[in-house]
């Protein structure tokens, strides 16, 4: 008798336009748009590439990432439509609750929208089955979509790619994983990660070509050459995932304006403050948010700026308060400080509330003990606000060259906004083999050499350096700069 398992379902939308409305009037007007070869814009800031295409667009070889000079020479017809991220934001949110009206607990991944999972088993009851399932996920979103049913996300994604619009991809049992999985392009663990895609187009170059292929390797043979993103790999390949991690649905409130159409209005003074109707619009929606009875006095601790171009298109831009508040006027200043990195004039402007705090009228102690989990959402918090101030969120500071003939990261003493520099080298607890190559630090065994070179400086003087790097990998996944002095043969460490 098999051992019972939960489905995972995952429903990816069929559109490829952000944005584009389905309903009433619009739907015969986008059906005859995807009908045409267009191509969304490149955004207003940031690559001059396009971004996704319609069916009609990819006979012509148009592609996702290509330049829009190149899209053209391939397809003259090509027609570009402005990104409307707000959107399809939107739109996206709207599917997400609608699938959660039905019973559902959905894992959705905010910088991927058009894939959603959630598990089965639990609405069967309720639904009449598995097929009653697929039947109120249809109805719910009310458009389009492929749907793969299998044990595992990867697997249920992989399902629901392959799927007919019409009739889901369902994966039962571990037979027919590996016949589905057999002869699959190794292409298709570039579903799950940017890592994955990364080892899909190394196993291409290997001469791997399909996941059948890379699943017969022994997992040790895999840890040696791939390192952990083989591991990861190997393990989806097989069935092995972590559960899935359901959304907290979030309360959200907003408010939204229409502007002049007026660009002059909206310009900038010498002093870099805004003026005319936009900044007028952020003062009332405020006003407007906090007078809502559905606030009850709570503190607001985020939010999400959206406006809409003349032109066409949209942006959005979110804001983290450094402590919870429910004064205009600091709200102001912090929002006003996010939109004068608006690129074009907008013609509406929308204030989202993302995240409440406690209510305004609570008076902290001057003396109490935090608990453990307090300090350490504390601690996330100041966290986001340090990778906001640097200005992106994967960076928190930056070493500034003093001395730019010098190859010794120590010698970088400026610190500014953008990545963690390295430190002073300390004495590294190594273990090395015969030809010098290291083995274990600190006592934790080398996953993985990312990268080794060798660094002369200053021959010419009574103290030479001569060292020979190493960016390494350890079991558990940490990451660490190791280098041996050639003169002293003793080995440094270098953390961040």
């Amino acid at each position: 008798m098999l051992p019972r398992f939960e489905l995972m379902v995952a429903a990816s939308a069929d559109s490829c336009v952000p944005g584009s409305r389905t309903t009433g009037g619009h739907a015969e007007v986008a059906a005859a748009l995807m009908q045409q070869p267009i191509a969304l814009a490149p955004p207003p800031t940031g690559r001059a590439v396009i971004g996704q295409v319609s069916a009609a667009a990819e006979a012509f070889a148009v592609t996702p990432g290509l330049s829009v000079g190149e899209a053209f020479a391939r397809c003259p017809q090509l027609k570009l439509v402005p990104p409307d991220p707000v959107a399809a934001a939107n739109g996206w949110e709207a599917v997400l609750r609608a699938l959660e009206n039905i019973g559902t607990e959905v894992e959705s991944d905010p910088d991927k929208p058009g894939t959603v999972f959630f598990e089965s088993a639990g609405l069967e009851p309720l639904h009449r089955g598995f097929d009653g399932v697929i039947a109120a996920v249809r109805d719910a979103i009310g458009r389009p979509v492929r749907i793969g049913a299998a044990e595992t996300r990867f697997i249920a994604l992989a399902a629901a790619r392959t799927a007919r619009p019409r009739k889901p991809r369902v994966i039962g049992n571990d037979l027919e994983r590996r016949e589905f999985l057999a002869n699959a392009p190794v292409g298709w663990l570039a579903l799950y990660s940017k890592q994955c895609e990364q080892l899909a187009a190394t196993l291409e170059k290997l001469g791997i070509e399909t996941l059948g292929e890379f699943a017969v390797l022994r997992r040790a043979q895999v840890a040696e050459r791939f390192g952990r993103v083989g591991l990861t790999a190997r393990d989806l390949i097989y069935g092995q995932e972590p559960p899935l991690r359901p959304r907290r649905p979030a309360e959200r409130l907003s408010e939204r304006i229409e502007l002049i159409d007026d660009a002059e209005g909206q310009a900038r003074n010498a002093q870099g403050a805004m003026a005319g109707d936009l900044e007028r619009a952020l003062t009332l929606l405020i006003e407007r948010l906090l007078a809502r009875p559905e606030r009850a006095g709570r503190t607001l601790r985020g939010f999400t700026l959206h406006t809409s171009f003349i032109e066409g298109g949209s942006w959005s831009t979110r804001g983290l308060m450094r402590e919870p508040t429910a004064d205009p006027v600091r709200i102001k200043l912090v929002a006003e400080r996010k939109l004068l990195e608006l690129p074009e004039p907008a013609s509406a402007l929308e204030f989202t509330v993302d995240g409440f705090g406690p209510l305004d009228h609570e008076v902290l102690t001057l003396l109490h003990e935090d608990s453990p989990a307090e300090r350490k959402r504390r601690l996330k918090v100041a966290s986001e606000q340090a990778r906001q101030a640097a200005g992106s969120p994967q960076k928190v500071a930056r070493v500034v060259r003093m001395n730019e003939g010098s190859r010794l990261p120590e010698r970088r003493t400026a610190l500014s906004p953008g990545p963690v520099p390295l430190g002073r080298p300390k004495p590294a607890q190594l273990r090395a083999d015969g030809d010098g190559n290291p083995l274990a630090l600190r006592g934790h065994p080398v996953d993985q050499e990312r990268e080794r070179w060798v660094v002369e400086d200053r021959w010419w003087t009574g103290s030479p350096v001569r060292r020979r790097y190493f960016e390494l990998v350890l079991k558990g996944g940490s990451n660490a700069v190791v280098f041996q002095d050639l003169k002293t043969k003793r080995w440094f460490e270098q953390r961040a």
